[in-house]
């Protein structure tokens, strides 16, 4: 296929709202997001305000910033703003609760085979500390229904789980597990919940009220399109007394009677760090729900329906059946391809079609290896800036070099 050095044409209008680089064709935009220019601006305009006087900023003015952004989030994924933190990245918040809790010896500690890496090793990391076991449930993909993910969940429950730690939208794989079946299911069974929602704010319709898990963090990064850094850590009321942030730092006591909860004094002061992607979180959530009819609902059903359409573009064309349940499917869409060749994988390898597809063809989209190596998924992002053009030219793409 000819190559081309200019993707304009290829996105939607939205585009000119983001600073991305059209000499490239992006659809990854589920690794690490993209914030539109607007809220960069915004975000450089706080920054300034900290270097103009930074003891007036952190001293005197961030407390009633921070305490607004919150509550807009709180109400965005439809959670009490006294039970949620700001923190750096949802890794940071299964860390903080896992680091903990304790667990005796025997216990042990549920996960998936769909879990992100990083929280699978802090995983492993505490069971070691604590004596306990780790038990690794075999989620298939893909999945045919909500049920059979359920289903392959519980025949791994024995009288010593004491906890599942669950990802809402798997990475590698990009399926929406139906989180609050399991959570329900699990907590009335008294095994407490962890959430690991990195990709769910922005991409599925959030209400943490309406099932309460233990436990639940999440990226603003990502599909909510905030500045990088920004994310939060909701704990259930009852489990708060327990939870604390990975370092401890300054914590003070007049907070306590006032705006914040003694989990959330724990939480608001991690050291001198930049506060202005946590502070930039509620002028996104205002941003995109003016920047699009209907708001973040709009955008949410509008990447839903363009992950679908991807999803039938490149399965039809690969000939690969996918019965995944379109409620499954998010804003990602994970498709198995030819195994790679390769024997051996170094520490942060980019697989080599990869690479090819970035450095050839100026397409961005990540290759990952599920469920070990040399197994290969590759997975695509609808985002609004994205159009359904951009799929059929990677399927093309995919058709002449698989």
């Amino acid at each position: 296929m000819k190559k081309n050095n200019s993707f304009l044409n290829t996105y939607s209008r939205y585009i000119k709202y983001w600073s991305i680089d059209t000499n490239y064709i992006f659809l990854n935009h589920g690794s690490f997001g993209a914030t539109p220019i607007e809220i960069l601006k915004k975000q450089q305009i706080i920054r300034n305000q900290l270097e103009n006087e930074p003891v007036k900023f952190f001293i005197r003015d961030i407390e009633e910033q921070l305490f607004i952004s919150k509550k807009k989030l709180a109400k965005f994924i439809n959670a009490d703003a006294k039970d949620i933190a700001f923190i750096p990245n949802a890794t940071y918040g299964v860390n903080s609760v896992l680091k903990s809790l304790t667990f005796r010896k025997g216990d042990e500690l549920l996960t998936t085979n769909h879990e992100y890496h990083s929280c699978k090793n802090t995983l492993d990391l505490v069971a070691k500390i604590n004596n306990s076991k780790v038990v690794v449930a075999n989620i298939p993909f893909p999945p045919k229904s909500e049920n059979e993910v359920i289903e392959a969940l519980l025949k791994y429950v024995t009288k010593k789980t004491r906890l599942l730690l669950i990802d809402h939208v798997t990475s590698p794989t990009g399926l929406v597990f139906p989180i609050e079946k399991i959570t329900k299911e699990f907590e009335s069974r008294g095994i407490d919940v962890l959430v690991d929602g990195a990709h769910a704010a922005g991409m599925v319709d959030l209400k943490i009220n309406k099932f309460k898990p233990s436990y639940y963090t999440g990226n603003c990064h990502k599909w909510l399109c905030t500045p990088k850094g920004s994310a939060f850590l909701y704990v259930r009321e009852d489990k708060q007394k327990n939870i604390y942030p990975l370092i401890t730092t300054y914590s003070d006591p007049q907070f306590e009677k006032g705006k914040w909860t003694i989990f959330q004094n724990r939480f608001y002061w991690l050291g001198t760090i930049d506060v202005s992607p946590f502070i930039c979180v509620g002028h996104t959530i205002d941003y995109l729900n003016k920047l699009y009819p209907n708001g973040l609902k709009g955008i949410i059903e509008h990447n839903h329906s363009l992950a679908i359409q991807a999803r039938n573009v490149l399965s039809k064309a690969l000939k690969i059946d996918l019965p995944i349940p379109d409620n499954m499917i998010g804003s990602l869409v994970s498709l198995p391809i030819t195994d790679t060749k390769r024997k051996n994988f170094p520490s942060f390898y980019i697989d080599d079609l990869q690479n090819k597809l970035f450095y050839d063809y100026k397409i961005e989209v990540p290759i990952m290896f599920f469920p070990n190596p040399p197994k290969r998924v590759i997975r695509v992002s609808a985002q609004i800036y994205n159009s359904i053009k951009q799929y059929e030219i990677l399927k093309d793409i995919l058709i002449d070099i698989i």
